[in-house]
């Protein structure tokens, strides 16, 4: 455990932000000409700082660098930049999708931003030129690390600057010299020839090719030119042999997204700055000649297109994703769906503020919520008892795709709260075996076993209540499930250097595994359910029940590879014994239980095979498709990815569920042919899986990068990009294969990459790896069935070959 937690630890804190640069500037400049007037007249040294560079020729504009700020000159009317935004963009972070609070009358609220100003930095930036000065706010106050000094501050970002209270006086930053420290790397002074950077106009993808022309007029000798990201990070430094006429470069396309900036030095002295020598821009997509592959990521985007509910609720805007066949927002159907909305959808947080609004004072959290007729729909299905652990992976999911630290902390009191509800409540925990409990229901589902009865408000109902009739026992999705949130709460609490909190957490959810492996697994698989209280069920084989949460234990932290191999096996070889239809071991449950044991009507699980009763469902394909990946049975899980290609072909869409012959299962009048659910879990078996792109931290600050297209004959070479919406977070790679061996071209906003490469089964023990052209090695580790070379590397770009 100490050797798990140690390499937690490493890998999660100081996540986010540019490392601070200390200046090596000894320099006494002065404040030039056409800047004295201004500088005097708006707060001078005060505000501004002292004068870190000379007058320099940046975007055909002359610029002067003070400590605090960068002021330009523009049709002779002096403009501060807009640095504070170039700061908080440097975190990979996009303001736009941070959190914001309602307006408040203690606070005022800045419409052209959309966010408030609260003391105390309302009172100082009211004083001190509002929004001329420090630009209008692009954050609410916030508690996070400041990138500048890596401590804990409370701070407001605004367009201009950054904003600290400490001692409730207020400090502005030192945001020129942050910027002068890397763009200029030591350099202040003007160079007498001014020269000329242009690049392309229009924007780049990552990994694209383009060029870059220098005009330095008749100049003749020696030059460097300097590239960096949007994130401070040096792209490339080269010596150029200037010949008195226009040179053309070609680079590539890498690192941070956003504007990449340009510096030409002579005799060490700045001749030129363009602070946008290109843009780079990025969207999630994959290209590999298999339309199977290539075609998924937009039809998952069509499809959550028509999943999206938009209500107005207490003043808030809630975006939520749907049930396919429901009308409500079901907590656990959003979370689910977020593996897959994260690459196209902005608004990660608002119905997961609405579910901590409506948090229940013992921690429990409602189930659904919709708005009809003017009024919520809203409350829980009592035997529900995954709500909890959803929260939290809910949570951590918002906090990868945003990198919100200030608003994840804002949750943690409410995951608290939710986790210990669910560890300590009669209703949901069993302190004898030390597990989740929970109602007889189907897997996770949210009926109990009785049939068709009728419920306290006298209408006719599956049984979703507990009283005394109730049987209760140990579902083991609640506890892989638990298990899994109780690791991704630990990870949360790493960010904030809790270790001891984050200690408890692991602890507690390798405490959780051990005791669920000795009360539910049967040698092959997780038993579906371990009653309190056994009793008959008539024409069932229980010790068969193959239940859904199978799959999604693959994908959960603490899972064992022989558990997980011996799981695999058995969804593979009831696959083979059934081959009937394209979905034929994606099933809720097999075998499922007689009729009359579940539901109420025809189509809700109450004969076999329709529904939750033994139903074929693409979310279970999804998670044991991303499981086969990750277990080293690769060739299964492309089986899968193109059996599901199959299914939308012939269906003309996605549902939810299917009949054991393969038509689609129609619930009602609400079902809809675009199953979020399912083609999600789809698209991350495709990403994650086959693409192999996952994010071990958040902003993929920490990526791993394990592309398996080896072992599909029909993909020669891959471009894939995946891209958060609501942020800058992206990693992009080119694979191609040789006659003997393959090349990986990557680049991301990561900090750093682990590089997992398969190796085909063919390859021979001892394969040649360069890094960037130069000799390297990497540690092999085998999976399952699959081979691989592993190595980590503290840069988000490079260029692999392996070959033999």
């Amino acid at each position: 455990m100490r050797r798990v937690f140690c390499w937690l630890g490493c890998l999660l804190i100081g996540l986010s932000f540019v490392p601070s640069h200390t200046s090596t500037v000894a320099a006494t400049y002065q404040v030039q000409a056409e800047f004295q007037q201004f500088w005097q007249a708006n707060g001078g040294a005060a505000i501004f700082g002292q004068p870190i560079s000379e007058a320099l020729w940046f975007d055909s504009q002359l610029v002067q660098y003070f400590e605090n700020q960068r002021l330009h000159l523009v049709n002779n009317q002096v403009v501060p930049a807009k640095l504070g935004l170039e700061l908080f963009q440097a975190s990979r972070r996009t303001w736009q999708n941070q959190r914001q609070h309602l307006p408040t009358s203690q606070c005022l609220r800045v419409e052209t931003t959309e966010r408030s100003i609260c003391e105390p930095f309302r009172r100082y930036w009211q004083a001190n030129g509002e929004a001329s000065r420090l630009g209008n706010p692009i954050t609410e106050t916030v508690s996070e690390t400041n990138p500048l000094t890596g401590q804990q501050q409370i701070m407001q970002y605004f367009e201009q600057q950054l904003l600290i209270s400490t001692n409730q006086q207020i400090m502005l930053s030192p945001l020129g010299r942050w910027q002068a420290d890397w763009l200029l790397n030591g350099t202040r002074q003007a160079s007498p020839i001014r020269a000329n950077l242009t690049g392309p106009s229009q924007p780049l993808k990552p990994l694209d090719q383009f060029e870059i022309q220098i005009d330095a007029g008749n100049y003749n000798g020696a030059a460097n030119l300097r590239i960096f990201d949007s994130a401070g990070q040096l792209e490339t430094s080269q010596t150029l042999n200037l010949t008195g006429q226009s040179q053309t470069l070609a680079f590539q396309a890498q690192g941070a997204l956003g504007q990449h900036y340009a510096v030409l030095l002579i005799d060490g002295k700045v001749a030129a700055i363009n602070s946008s020598i290109y843009q780079l821009e990025a969207t999630t997509s994959l290209q590999t000649g298999v339309a199977a592959y290539d075609t998924l990521p937009n039809k998952v985007r069509s499809f959550l297109r028509n999943d999206l509910s938009i209500y107005q609720y207490q003043g808030y805007t809630i975006r939520g994703y749907r049930s396919p066949d429901s009308y409500l927002i079901w907590l656990r159907d959003h979370v689910h769906q977020g593996l897959g909305y994260r690459y196209f959808e902005q608004d990660m947080t608002s119905t997961l503020d609405y579910f901590r609004r409506e948090q229940k004072p013992n921690g429990a959290f409602d189930d659904y919520f919709a708005m009809l007729g003017g009024a919520p729909v809203q409350g829980r299905t009592a035997v529900e008892a995954d709500l909890e652990y959803l929260f939290v992976q809910g949570v951590h999911q918002a906090w990868q795709a945003t990198g919100d630290t200030s608003w994840m902390l804002e949750q943690k009191p409410a995951m608290l709260r939710g986790i210990n509800y669910s560890l300590s409540d009669p209703q949901r925990w069993n302190p004898t075996l030390r597990l989740i409990r929970r109602p007889y229901t189907i897997d996770t589902w949210d009926f109990e076993y009785g049939g068709p009865t009728i419920a306290p408000d006298g209408k006719t109902s599956p049984r979703h209540w507990i009283d005394e009739k109730t049987r209760f026992g140990i579902m083991h999705g609640d506890n892989t499930g638990m298990a899994h949130g109780l690791y991704l709460l630990s990870k949360l609490e790493l960010t904030q250097a809790n270790f001891e909190q984050a200690t408890q957490w692991l602890v507690r959810s390798q405490q959780l595994t051990k005791q669920l492996n000795q009360v539910a697994w049967n040698g092959k698989f997780y038993t579906h359910n371990v009653l309190e209280q056994p009793f008959d069920i008539p024409e069932l084989d229980e010790a068969r029940q193959l239940s859904l949460s199978n799959s999604y234990a693959l994908n959960r932290y603490g899972m064992e590879a022989s558990k997980a191999l011996a799981i695999i096996d058995e969804y593979y070889q009831r696959r083979v014994a059934d081959s009937s239809s394209l979905s034929s071991e994606w099933f809720s449950i097999d075998p499922p239980f007689p009729a009359e044991s579940f539901g109420t009507l025809p189509g809700w699980g109450n004969v076999p095979g329709e529904y939750v009763n033994g139903g074929r469902m693409p979310l279970v394909g999804g998670e044991l498709a991303r499981g086969a990946f990750r277990w080293g049975q690769p060739a299964y899980g492309f089986d899968i990815l193109r059996r599901y290609a199959q299914m939308i072909e012939a269906q003309g869409g996605s549902y939810l569920w299917y009949y054991p012959v393969g038509n689609p299962g129609i619930s009602g009048p609400d079902t809809l042919a675009t199953d979020g659910w399912g083609s999600t879990a789809m698209l991350a078996a495709l990403i994650e899986g086959a693409a192999g792109v996952t994010d071990q931290s958040a902003l993929y600050q920490h990526a791993v990068l394990s592309p398996r297209w080896i072992v599909e004959p029909d993909v020669q070479q891959a471009q894939v990009t995946t891209r958060y919406a609501a942020s800058q977070g992206y990693m992009s790679y080119r694979w191609q294969r040789q006659a003997r061996g393959f090349q990986l071209d990557f680049t991301g906003s990561a900090e750093q990459v682990t590089l997992q490469l398969l190796l085909p089964n063919d390859a021979p023990q001892h394969v040649n790896l360069t890094i960037n052209g130069l000799p390297s090695f990497g540690h092999e580790r085998t999976i399952g069935q699959s081979r691989y070379l592993e190595l980590r590397l503290n840069k988000a770009t490079g260029s692999i070959m392996v070959n033999w």
